[in-house]
């Protein structure tokens, strides 16, 4: 039986396409998922009457602007956080580093950090699909079944829809209603649209479950210590993520 050779200059562009063929959908799912979450802003942003400026958020503003604070202490450098919001002198301690280490980004890249900000919300869209897709094809076998999960994962919002196609039904003497279109860790979409943190902290977490199994499955400690990282990175951001 012959078989054809493939040239050695080939073989690195064929890993390519192997790969990007495994990952496309997460890829182009990461993309719709960053534009159409950007449309507010933007639209935001040029709809601003005269006199008034678009602050940056429109969701969580209250919360988004400590954010900004925050990021600011790692722009100056700080390597933990100070509670500014007193007069009382309090201790440095080492909590919200995810926002110090995006002040420190911009800072390093000459970025503003309100950029910064909406960069690492947007580039959220994208790790936070391809991590789920990761996760997915670590328990699900069927293909079929792993695209249908990625794609209700993306646009999926619980039973919002239902609750509100049916008019709130009254359940137990409660009017019920769809949770999930009010809290933004319930659902990918909500989630990336307004806070970067929400969106890593999902993607930290499926990284770190996916690396810790792997490792464990094949004795590797390079993928220990990679799965040790991704749980580091969800430690930035938990247990304590609010202002």
């Amino acid at each position: 039986m012959a078989v054809e050779a493939v040239p050695a200059a080939a073989a690195p562009v064929a890993a390519v396409r192997i790969w990007t063929g495994g990952w496309r959908l997460p890829l182009f799912l990461g993309a719709v998922l960053a534009v159409v979450t950007a449309i507010p802003y933007v639209y935001a942003y040029f709809a601003q009457p005269p006199g008034q400026v678009f602050i940056g958020f429109i969701f969580l503003g209250d919360d988004a602007n400590t954010y900004l604070a925050k990021m600011r202490e790692g722009w100056e450098g700080a390597s933990a956080w100070t509670n500014r919001y007193t007069s009382e002198p309090s201790p440095a301690a080492y909590l919200f580093l995810f926002w110090l280490a995006l002040g420190r980004l911009a800072a390093l890249l000459h970025l503003p950090l309100l950029l910064t900000f909406h960069l690492a919300r947007v580039a959220g869209a994208f790790a936070l699909l391809v991590a789920a897709w990761a996760f997915i094809r670590h328990f699900v076998e069927d293909v079929r079944a792993r695209r249908f999960a990625l794609i209700f994962l993306a646009f999926g919002l619980g039973f919002g829809y239902v609750v509100q196609a049916l008019g709130h039904p009254v359940v137990l003497g409660q009017m019920s209603d769809p949770l999930d279109w009010r809290m933004p860790e319930l659902s990918a979409f909500y989630s990336i649209l307004p806070l970067p943190h929400f969106t890593w902290s999902v993607v930290f977490q499926a990284a770190g479950v996916v690396l810790t199994l792997k490792a464990a499955e094949k004795g590797s400690l390079r993928l220990g210590l990679l799965g040790g990282l991704a749980w580091l990175g969800q430690a930035s951001i938990h247990p304590r993520c609010r202002s």
